[in-house]
């Protein structure tokens, strides 16, 4: 079960998954926008970040559910992981229960909202727009909602048995499959401008597709599995209860400026921001399970040995920000040449409707480096953050960061709501709200970094000092700096993604040009990255570097030859080199034949009579 191998796997799955998943979001967003226009895109993608609250309706009950099955798993009691799976099931399906209302109260004022606020909302059919029906509208918020709650009442339980026996690369390969069968069916439909309501009825397909998939897997790989109903580990459901307040802060923190956006500044900037935040996000997410994958390893680690060293601590930390590092550089800079690649001729194209301040916000999104600038910095703090709640994971002390962090998203609401209502209502400035609500994201996100790490500084490692701190802020800023300057001065002013486009959106650059840009960019970054971490870490670059699938088993290959040659030279017909001999070994075999050599004196004297069998033990 303790295995890195699975979790280097899991990376590779996980960054594979995400990968496609992030594609997949590019090419519907494109066919949307096409087929149905801006604002019907909007309003899908501002669903998808609403409906992302329905997530703490389990109340981390998934990831409480990991780590409470760590320890049965590693000693092989089954008795004890069927009470949990049978509390957890139970527990998912009240979840399950509350997510309906919560999704049908979110689609009936969502929905009502936008039908009624957004008084010019058209979805094109076939080339003709006409005003979206209020109860269809209701009926795809349900549908991208049931995506995920269907799981809850089936096999959401046996996920978390999967990523507890680190199992989590099949889970991640079945997401995948499902992934490529859905889309490919909605891409079809959506070519053929049907309805969309119909579109999204195939979200419920995926749901029972994955269902299916997982739990043939749990059949027949975990046959000790007996589902009853009751219901017996409480301690899993008051922990769980009180952990929901984690989840809700830290999607308070991460998602709510899309959704300040679309109440607050309407569905069209709405819309050009999620285009954005798709590629964001989705680079973000990649970066994310190139650490979190490793959440299982260390939570089975710890169940086993105890606490982390902080040297070993921070030699995870500074895989992190070399990670950080190369996601601030590709996001800062290649966001913007994607986005107005793909999608500016599908929104900019048609102005109609829109305003001056729609438009500016329009400009400062696709084509300037600030908006790009804000947002890399907030992804970096949630990457930094990521290593500390790894081991808040694996230690299972949700419950001690649940509200501090819970807090701290309130905070980030009230705070975000006031300064884009001020600037909306009050001054009328569009694009001082969006950018105030950036600024108060970044700062938040570096409020939760330095709270989760102080947190695991003074209680999740021990021997904990100030060791590599240094050296793992430089491996992040250095590279930052370069980045902002290079931007700013010469790839901003060379190579300005405004220039992709002529003025009536008429391709100007060519695919040469874009490719350039992109490989160069990541080639350079990962040079200069691993230059400046070999300067400030060597050491824990070469073990980062080692540990890689194929380099490791390449350097094991050579180690092992290497040590057959340096044995062969001191062979001779003198000396024989043998491996060190454990001297209990060689006690116990002298026993034994001290031990044999008294049975071969023992005598069998028979009697007169041959019924009776005399001993004799001579010697």
């Amino acid at each position: 079960m303790l295995s890195t191998q699975k979790g280097i796997f899991a990376i590779l799955i996980g960054a594979l998954t995400s990968l496609i998943g992030t594609i997949f979001q590019f090419i519907l967003m494109y066919l949307l926008i096409s087929s149905y226009g801006s604002q019907f895109n909007g309003f899908v993608k501002n669903t998808i970040a609403i409906v992302a609250f329905l997530g703490s309706v389990e109340g981390a009950l998934g990831s409480l559910t990991v780590i409470f099955l760590l320890k049965p798993l590693l000693q092989k009691d089954y008795i004890r992981a069927n009470e949990i799976l049978n509390t957890t099931k139970h527990q998912y399906r009240i979840a399950g229960i509350i997510g309906i209302f919560l999704l049908l109260g979110i689609s009936l004022a969502y929905s009502s909202y936008t039908y009624i606020f957004e008084k010019d909302f058209l979805v094109t059919v076939n080339g003709v727009s006409e005003k979206y029906a209020l109860w269809k509208m209701m009926i795809i918020v349900v549908l991208i909602g049931s995506k995920n709650l269907i799981g809850l009442f089936w096999t959401a339980c046996y996920e978390n048995l999967m990523q507890a026996d680190q199992n989590n690369h099949i889970r991640r390969l079945v997401m995948m499959i499902c992934d490529l069968v859905a889309y490919s069916i909605i891409f079809y439909a959506i070519s053929v401008t049907i309805d969309p309501l119909f579109i999204f009825l195939i979200f419920l397909m995926y749901s029972l597709m994955k269902g299916v998939l997982v739990y043939l897997f749990v059949k027949l790989n975990y046959p000790w599995i007996r589902i009853m109903k009751q219901k017996d580990n409480m301690q899993l459901v008051k922990k769980s209860n009180i952990i929901v307040f984690k989840n809700i802060g830290e999607t308070l923190i991460i998602n709510l400026d899309a959704i300040i956006v679309a109440i607050l500044l309407g569905l069209n900037i709405s819309s050009s921001l999620s285009l954005y935040m798709t590629i964001a996000v989705g680079v973000r997410s990649i970066m994310l399970i190139l650490i979190n994958s490793f959440r299982e390893f260390f939570a089975a680690w710890t169940v086993k040995n105890g606490r982390i060293n902080w040297d070993t601590y921070i030699k995870f930390e500074t895989y992190a920000f070399m990670i950080g590092a190369f996601l601030f550089i590709n996001q800062f800079i290649l966001s913007p040449y994607f986005v107005t690649a793909l999608y500016a001729p599908q929104i900019g194209g048609d102005f109609s409707g829109w305003t001056a301040q729609e438009i500016a916000i329009f400009n400062d999104i696709f084509y300037y480096p600030t908006f790009s600038l804000l947002i890399a910095i907030s992804s970096v703090f949630i990457i930094l953050g990521e290593p500390a709640n790894v081991l808040i994971y694996a230690k299972g002390n949700y419950q001690k960061v649940a509200m501090p962090i819970f807090y701290l998203g309130i905070a980030n609401v009230v705070i975000s709501v006031i300064v884009a209502i001020v600037s909306r209502f009050a001054f009328n400035d569009y694009k001082s709200a969006l950018y105030g609500i950036l600024i108060i994201t970044c700062i938040v996100t570096f409020i939760r970094f330095v709270y989760l790490w102080i947190y695991n500084w003074m209680y999740l490692t021990y021997n904990s000092n100030f060791k590599g701190v240094l050296r793992n802020w430089m491996i992040l800023l250095i590279p930052i700096i370069i980045a902002i300057l290079v931007n700013y001065l010469f790839i901003n002013v060379s190579y300005n993604p405004n220039n992709i486009y002529d003025d009536k959106f008429n391709y100007q650059w060519g695919w040469n040009i874009l490719l350039s840009i992109f490989f160069g960019l990541i080639v350079s970054s990962i040079m200069l990255i691993l230059l400046n971490s070999i300067l400030w870490a060597p050491r824990s670059v070469k073990g980062i570097i080692l540990r890689l699938p194929i380099i490791h088993r390449i350097w094991m290959k050579k180690q092992e030859k290497a040590r057959k040659i340096r044995k062969s030279k001191f062979e001779d017909d003198f000396i024989n080199l043998t491996e060190p001999t454990d001297p209990y070994q060689e006690m116990w075999e002298r026993e034994e034949v001290l031990v044999k050599s008294h049975i071969t004196n023992l005598e069998i004297d028979v009697g007169p009579s041959g019924e009776e069998e005399i001993y004799v033990l001579k010697g």
